[in-house]
């Protein structure tokens, strides 16, 4: 899987919205990406004051061999 995600952050630091550019190729995956890993996510440190969102990340994951 490698797909690129568009994040935004509320002032404590936690994921209120994501998007996905591009698909992982598996419906179920993407929502499950956006709606139950990355949005509700709250990160270590709040975003700077004026920091532009979204923030974009690429996601990129692997099956173990």
């Amino acid at each position: 899987m490698n797909v690129t995600a568009r994040i935004w952050l509320d002032a404590t630091g936690r994921i209120t919205r994501a998007t996905l550019a591009g698909s992982t190729g598996d419906p179920a995956t993407d929502t499950a990406i956006r709606q139950e890993i990355l949005t509700g996510l709250q990160l270590q440190a709040p975003p700077p004051d004026g920091m532009p969102m979204p923030i974009v990340m690429r996601l990129k994951a692997t099956r173990p061999n």
